[in-house]
């Protein structure tokens, strides 16, 4: 926190520069400060310092924060745009993703999950989830490393659960390899809008890649560059930005697209209520205490397909949000 102190202005406020396309994968940054990457936790140490830090952050008085957050939105990007039909499937019945995903995986990877106790399912619940997350992050022969690594399991293990998703949601790799042949062929990727292409990122490593997705794997592994950060002359950066460019850009391009229209409505509906921050799949702002419920209710109305007809953003999946508030950014209860 300390840190943060000589970008405090005289609102009392700290006002980072956003950097719309400021990762490799298509997700914005935050510059001076940078605020979006150091407010998580991994673990509880780190989550107990993200907690106090987040503690800094503290609405005016008579004030509260109020923090949407669009669920699941890259997973829900990933079915969209891919049109997995299992993906879709699971999304639009309303259960739980990840759980539903821990039940196909199960069974990919030749086990009875009926026939797992509560922990047992609890914890390939938890491994599903960062599975679902990691498949369109990594290129995917290093699934199994970086699943490995995160998840603190045998490598035969994060074998399996690579594999099992790719067995289970079949037409998401097909996708995936779609991508990188479009973004080899063009020298670029592109994020959605609206089921047309929207943004364009150049990746122009590329170049020194082979031209499919399933050549690239083989020449990793063949070079051993497997697992390893770099690996000589292939860019695995840009050819992860291939997929993950629709995936987590077009996420955030959802999201960011409702900013102006949080704020027409904050000025015409609140006593000078505003928007605080856009950090990826969430919007936050600051309201007097009177106006919450009805800025909740805004919110869930804007950013949900749940009492409205779709607002465009997605075709074959439903949005949905979870929306918190609080004085301070730590302390923050969910709205039921």
């Amino acid at each position: 926190a300390v840190g943060m102190m000589p970008w405090i202005t005289p609102d009392d406020c700290v006002h980072p520069s956003i950097l719309q396309s400021g990762t490799a994968t298509g997700r914005p940054s935050a510059a001076e400060p940078n605020l979006l990457n150091v407010v998580k936790g991994r673990d509880a140490d780190t989550r107990r310092v993200a907690s106090m830090f987040r503690n800094c952050f503290v609405a005016p008085h008579g004030h509260s924060i109020v923090e949407a957050d669009e669920k699941q939105i890259e997973i829900r990007a990933a079915a969209e745009f891919s049109e997995d039909p299992l993906m879709v499937q699971t999304i639009v019945s309303g259960v739980d993703f990840h759980k539903a995903s821990a039940e196909k995986f199960a069974a990919a990877m030749g086990k009875d999950y009926a026939a797992m106790t509560d922990e047992q399912k609890d914890l390939l619940r938890e491994n599903s989830k960062t599975t679902n997350f990691a498949a369109v992050y990594e290129i995917p022969c290093e699934l199994p490393f970086m699943l490995q690594s995160r998840l603190k399991i045998d490598r035969r293990e994060a074998e399996k659960l690579g594999q099992a998703i790719f067995q289970s949601y079949t037409r998401l790799r097909e996708w995936m390899d779609e991508m990188y042949a479009y973004s080899h062929a063009t020298g670029s990727a592109r994020t959605y809008w609206k089921g047309k292409f929207g943004r364009r990122r150049p990746l122009w490593g590329l170049g020194f890649n082979p031209p499919t997705l399933t050549e690239l794997e083989k020449a990793l592994e063949s070079s051993k560059g497997y697992g390893q950060a770099q690996s000589g002359k292939y860019d695995k950066s840009d050819a992860r930005a291939t997929y993950n460019t629709p995936v987590q850009g077009g996420a955030v391009d959802i999201v960011a697209s409702m900013l102006w229209l949080v704020q027409r409505w904050l000025d015409a509906n609140t006593d000078g209520g505003k928007l605080v921050l856009h950090v990826y799949d969430s919007i936050m702002a600051v309201v007097k205490d009177e106006d919450v419920q009805k800025t909740v209710a805004f919110l869930r109305l804007l950013m949900s397909d749940s009492a409205e007809p779709k607002q465009g953003y997605t075709s074959r999946v439903p949005l949905g949000v979870d929306i918190k508030y609080g004085r301070t950014w730590s302390t923050l209860k969910k709205v039921e």
